[in-house]
């Protein structure tokens, strides 16, 4: 008798990691958003990466969560890929802000020779910062990489992989659309869904390149996420006109796959424990 086929949790392993990681995180949403009280928003950025290590436990047991948690202290790679992870996101921004200048507005809101001059003196905590949000982005990169990313590739190869995840990632955060104060409040969600497949695709070629790296993952997210904030605060157009940074976006991967070469992509890459489902 085959156990495997009467334990849900083993038959369908990306199903539940994902109905745990939209749970666990939408929850408490929802308590704050009908209350007003989000003192459990907290648990929400650590969502994935707690289903994740659930979905291993019940699957794989101690040594699966082993394996899992070693992903996030893989840090021999290719030192290109530390360079795309770090001046990715700042190259991006930069195109952004050509775009808008060429086709929309970019009216900064502190001059720009300002913040040349400013930035030598921020460089400290900015690095503080980043390593900060390298920590914080685990609670995600554990899941949607670490976990999610190799069993999708396993079933559908990385081009479907990627747009499953990427969709399912930007959906991951719609409550915090309707929560003013969340980088989200106020953007449009079909723009941020394109946006978030597109970041996706770019994982995957990080991910991949660096044979599982969740660390380089979490540097990656965390120089997105720091350089998006920076950026924002300065040229605060090229957030609320999203749908013109995602020409940009585009590019980028273009620019991400093509680095990458034939270890960025491939067809279907069969697990060692072969749970593909």
């Amino acid at each position: 008798m085959n156990l495997n086929a009467s334990n849900p949790l083993k038959r369908y392993p990306l199903a539940f990691f994902f109905i745990l990681a939209y749970g666990i995180a939408w929850i408490p949403l929802a308590f704050g958003l009908v209350t007003g009280k989000y003192f459990l928003i907290g648990i929400s950025f650590f969502s994935p990466a707690i289903a994740a290590i659930i979905m291993t436990a019940a699957n794989e047991g101690k040594t699966g969560i082993r394996e899992l948690i070693s992903k996030l202290f893989l840090w021999r790679a290719n030192f290109k890929w530390y360079l795309i992870a770090l001046l990715a996101p700042i190259a991006l921004e930069l195109l952004a802000i050509l775009t808008h200048t060429l086709f929309g507005d970019t009216t900064p809101s502190l001059h720009f020779i300002d913040w040349i001059q400013m930035l030598p003196s921020q460089f400290p905590g900015l690095v503080l910062l980043l390593l900060f949000l390298v920590l914080l982005s685990s609670g995600e990169e554990l899941g949607w990489r670490g976990y999610a990313m190799p069993r999708l590739q396993a079933r559908y190869g990385s081009v479907w992989a990627s747009l499953i995840l990427g969709l399912l990632w930007g959906l991951w955060h719609l409550p915090t659309f309707w929560i003013p104060g969340s980088s989200q409040y106020g953007v449009p969600v079909p723009g941020y869904i394109l946006a978030t497949i597109g970041f996706t695709f770019v994982y995957t070629c990080i991910y991949n390149g660096t044979k599982g790296s969740v660390l380089l993952a979490c540097l990656y997210h965390a120089a997105s996420n720091l350089t998006l904030t920076y950026g924002n605060a300065i040229f605060p157009k090229i957030i609320s006109n999203l749908y013109l940074s995602l020409l940009p976006l585009a590019i980028l991967v273009i620019v991400v796959i093509t680095l990458s070469g034939s270890s960025g992509f491939a067809g279907k890459q069969p697990l060692p424990d072969k749970d593909t489902a």
